[in-house]
């Protein structure tokens, strides 16, 4: 396998899977598992960096050997962040305490397999891992800390990947866990097969003999495609949802436009006839509105507008708007839309003169069962709203604008 293809593959499925997480942890900056996952990332990605040939001579230009040291090291620190993830995602901020004690592990780790390094001959410094080099005690010791704690590592992760995928609600979730999983499963055996070819050097095997080469090119391989099945099954699983999305994303973009003639027609300066406006201006990110959020604030807002109108909804206008209905052939949902949005209207319309002594029947103003249907109804309903504004209202001899 090219080490130079399996890099590249992986940082550019890296940097789109990392431009995804760091759209969701600003919307979520206190994500512990999302923050976790996106330092598991950059981690990756660093790591793949250092391995291509330009930044690897760059950095064995400052002193030979510290290219191989700091991929075991990012290597070490992304399996604790791979385990970290998962513990975040399980446990929350109860696993806190777990990845302190997790922390001091990786730490004895990293402290061994950089001593071990310092101490080994510059010609061991080069390439640890290297079959001619880990005969010398110094690179035997740098693997063993190594692939010990990566096995633990490993292990570990592969319990918590099997718990999250069962817990997990979304399909595409866990198809990128199961992805994962196999990941984990290709990194151990590539963790393996190292520490048998270390044991096997402990006899007087050839470097050249079949008996190192083939388990040692097993471990190359191993490591190469279970890096990237892992990448991979973190892209999937974030990226999907996100394709998956869209099409909510859209609905929830057409729903906010068309609720919004009905919202600046029962509100008054962005918020609902003067109660606080605590949703009218949505977070912005990049200059554009949040979609869902807008909607959201859409929603609320136009439902406490619809209430504070209550002294003006007048029962004659009820009864001149249901003949109007019937008039029209509009029956069912339709019906109570158009009967709604012309007491709307009416009362809109009469803001400011003395409430009406007969009042409509506030029970007549029905809604979706959640937030989903009540959007589409209140949507609904605005189309009304807006056609009525431009038509004289039945029981009234006005017509306005909002």
């Amino acid at each position: 396998m090219n080490a130079v293809f399996v890099c590249f593959v992986v940082v550019v499925v890296g940097l789109v899977v990392l431009a995804v997480k760091l759209v969701q942890v600003w919307r979520a900056p206190d994500d512990l598992p999302l923050r976790t996952v996106i330092a598991a990332i950059v981690a990756i990605f660093l790591a793949n960096i250092v391995n291509l040939p330009a930044a690897r001579s760059t950095l064995d230009g400052i002193e030979v050997g510290i290219a191989k040291l700091s991929v075991n090291l990012v290597t070490l620190v992304c399996a604790y962040l791979v385990m970290a993830f998962f513990l975040y995602s399980l446990r929350g901020y109860a696993a806190l305490s777990r990845t302190r004690r997790e922390r001091i592990v990786l730490s004895i780790a990293c402290c061994v397999v950089t001593g071990a390094w310092l101490l080994a001959p510059k010609q061991i410094r080069q390439d640890p891992a290297a079959l001619t080099n880990s005969f010398e005690i110094h690179g035997r010791i740098f693997l063993l800390a190594a692939m010990a704690y990566m096995g633990y590592a490993m292990i570990r992760s592969l319990s918590l990947v099997r718990e999250y995928t069962r817990q997990a609600i979304s399909t595409h979730v866990r198809r990128g866990m199961w992805i994962v999983h196999a990941s984990l499963y290709l990194l151990l055996l590539g963790v393996a097969l190292k520490v048998v070819v270390l044991f096997l050097q402990t006899g007087s095997v050839s470097v050249t003999s079949p008996t190192l080469v083939i388990p040692n090119h097993g471990y190359l391989y191993s490591v190469g495609f279970g890096i990237m099945l892992f990448t991979v099954g973190l892209g999937y699983a974030s990226i999907s949802g996100m394709i998956l999305s869209v099409p909510v994303w859209i609905r929830h973009r057409d729903q906010a436009r068309r609720l919004d003639f009905l919202w600046r027609a029962v509100c008054e300066d962005g918020h609902a006839n003067g109660a606080p406006a605590l949703l009218s201006e949505p977070r912005r990110g990049f200059g554009l509105p949040h979609v869902h959020r807008t909607r959201y604030a859409r929603v609320m807002e136009i439902r406490e507008g619809i209430i504070n109108l209550a002294p003006f909804y007048d029962q004659q206008a009820a009864e001149a708007a249901e003949a109007e209905a019937d008039r029209r052939q509009l029956s069912g949902a339709e019906r109570d839309r158009y009967v709604q949005a012309s007491l709307i209207v009416h009362a809109v319309q009469a803001k400011g003169t003395t409430p009406t002594v007969e009042r409509a029947n506030l029970a007549a103003f029905e809604g979706g069962v959640d937030l989903d249907s009540d959007a589409e109804w209140l949507a609904a309903v605005s189309v009304h709203v807006q056609e009525l504004m431009d038509t004289p209202v039945p029981g009234s001899s006005q017509a306005g604008k909002p």
